[in-house]
């Protein structure tokens, strides 16, 4: 499970372009590979993966701002989501599924109701949430959080930038690649 690997310190690679993406849920997947005395966990889209060789399987849960983002547990033993500052992660049982939510709470797009009347309603069935509201206090963080079959689990993360070369698109020339210097976010649990 992801939740064993994340400790004070390690680095998570790729997910932030994972999870910002904007895109409904989707398969993931992660490795876990040491980078000297610190750990460091790569994220990956699977459907754009063809080497599957040491991957750990995840759902990856973009937030869609007005939505109520979700991705059944029927084929993930967890899910991911991202950047929590104040939106809710839910775990919860509809129509007998097993679903992981992303709930959105900012104040123009609010989802909040919504997410409360299908309580109330029996529309869902309740298992765990994580509500990030007033969670943050430090600058530069956001809130992971990780719903599994029983609970979701909620992680203070730093967000950084990271520099690394990796096979690029030539530009104009579809299918080449070239080896080039790229900037991506990095997060380092805190």
């Amino acid at each position: 499970m992801l939740a064993n690997y994340l400790k004070t310190g390690t680095k998570i690679l790729g997910l932030a372009q994972l999870i910002n993406s904007g895109k409904p849920g989707f398969a993931g997947c992660y490795r876990v590979v040491p980078v000297g005395t610190v750990m460091a966990i790569e994220f990956f889209d699977a459907g754009k993966r063809s080497d599957q060789n040491g991957m750990k399987n995840i759902g990856i849960l973009p937030y869609r701002p007005s939505e109520i983002a979700e991705l059944s547990l029927v084929h993930h033993q967890e899910v991911i989501s991202g950047e929590f500052t104040g939106c809710i992660m839910s775990l919860y049982r509809k129509q007998s599924v097993l679903t992981a939510a992303h709930v959105d709470t900012n104040p123009e797009t609010s989802k909040r109701m919504a997410y409360e009347n299908q309580k109330n309603n029996n529309i869902i069935s309740p298992i765990a949430e994580c509500d990030t509201t007033g969670m943050l206090s430090i600058p530069k963080t956001v809130i992971l959080c990780i719903a599994t079959k029983e609970e979701v689990k909620s992680y203070v993360v730093e967000k950084g930038t990271h520099s690394s070369h990796k096979k690029v698109p030539v530009p104009g020339m579809p299918g080449q690649f070239q080896t080039g210097q790229v900037g991506e976010t990095i997060y380092t649990v805190k």
